[in-house]
């Protein structure tokens, strides 16, 4: 393995442009496909991404290249690379891995089988990728090379103007399958592609293995559960508007259409309490706390498929509030247990934060939905006096 796994996944700088949940993905599996503890594991995900290929009708190459890779008389070395760097038109692209498979001929000449794949996460195939990636390869007279894209499966399928007729596109879902067949070489190599599952998994990229008791249950009461958290959420809303201010009317995302399970719905507040003053901050904030549906959908150590609250405030990323406050601020608040969120701290690209954060099981507590929600508006409200508080720490 080159470097650690710890060092791969922490390798990229944090920009607007850039998915880090993507990054991440990338660099995870690349780490155990160069892992000599993973002997075979690279071919084996090759030969099953080839398979599903060939189920493509534009894909004629699929069974060509399944072909010379299924040789199992060869001695197959995988070499492993992230983010390529190739020049295309002028411009320089690069595919997210490439997996090139070598081995010797008796009379001295290499065979290679050339794989570029573009793994997508929360983005979409974009300004005309593929379609460089497909005239690299031909530019370079790679003889078995073939460029892939896999996605997760709700997201597919794309713009076609962005897919070439050629590029197969494959699913995590199947890709994970893959994994949990894979022969582990002993007990270290079973341990890290579990790993690797588990991570699918959580990134909601993995099908489960059937659909369970545990499942129906959860379906059978799913809307009802939801409506609940939304009437205990309201309660909540009312009793902060009395303690601390009236406050706007809530906002909701998506605006428009079916709740889905990456929902939110804020409430927004004044920044001060009823009689008082704003604190010294700046006015891109907007005060207000938060119910996510999916913790996952913003935090980056969210529990995927379970909701959580915040308050605090918020800000778009362009208005850099987070620049406005001070050494002082800052110390405060962090001494308040609040996260300050900055650009690439969570899975948004478009806000900063700074925010406590809690699990229902952890401030829901009370015996019917009225003491639930008084119990729901006092952690908001306390939220509120101690980020008041902190805010007007001076220098």
């Amino acid at each position: 393995m080159s470097g650690s796994l710890f060092r791969r996944i922490s390798r990229y700088g944090v920009s607007a442009g850039r998915d880090a949940r993507e990054d991440r993905l990338t660099e995870i599996c690349a780490a155990l496909f160069a892992s000599a503890r993973c002997s075979g594991l690279p071919r084996h995900v090759a030969l099953s991404w080839l398979t599903a290929a060939a189920l493509q009708h534009d894909c004629a190459c699929a069974d060509e290249l399944a072909a010379i890779l299924g040789d199992e008389d060869r001695d197959w070395r995988c070499e492993v690379r992230t983010q390529l760097r190739i020049e295309v038109a002028g411009a320089i692209r690069r595919p997210d891995l490439e997996l090139r498979f070598s081995h010797g001929e008796p009379d001295g000449r290499a065979t290679s089988v050339v794989f570029w794949i573009e793994f997508k996460h929360g983005t979409t195939p974009h300004s005309g990728q593929l379609h460089a990636y497909v005239q690299a390869q031909r530019a370079r007279r790679l003889a078995h090379a073939t460029v892939l894209l896999v996605a997760p499966r709700d997201d597919i399928p794309f713009d076609p103007v962005e897919i070439p007729a050629q590029v197969p596109v494959l699913s995590w879902q199947e890709t994970a399958r893959s994994l949990r067949a894979y022969p582990p070489p002993d007990d270290v190599a079973r341990y890290l592609v579990d790993e690797l599952c588990a991570y699918l998994k959580e990134e909601g990229l993995m099908d489960p293995d059937q659909l369970s008791p545990v499942h129906l249950v959860a379906l059978a009461n799913y809307r009802e559960a939801l409506s609940t958290l939304d009437r205990v959420c309201d309660i909540a809303a009312e009793e902060v508007s009395r303690r601390w201010n009236q406050g706007e009317l809530p906002g909701r995302w998506p605006s428009t259409g079916p709740r889905s399970e990456k929902s939110a719905r804020w409430w927004p507040y004044p920044s001060y309490p009823i009689g008082g003053s704003a604190p010294g901050v700046s006015d891109a904030w907007s005060w207000d706390w938060e119910q996510l549906d999916d913790s996952a959908s913003v935090l980056l150590d969210g529990r995927p498929g379970v909701p959580c609250f915040s308050v605090g405030m918020a800000a778009e990323v362009k208005d850099g509030a987070m620049a406005t406050l001070t050494d002082a601020q800052r110390a405060a608040l962090e001494q308040a247990a609040f996260s300050l969120l900055a650009l690439g701290d969570t899975n948004s690209r478009n806000y900063e934060y700074v925010w406590r954060i809690a699990y229902p099981e952890e401030v829901l507590a009370g015996r019917d939905l009225r003491s639930q929600g008084d119990a729901l508006a006092s952690w908001i409200h306390d939220g509120f006096l101690a980020l008041s508080a902190a805010l007007r720490a001076t220098t």
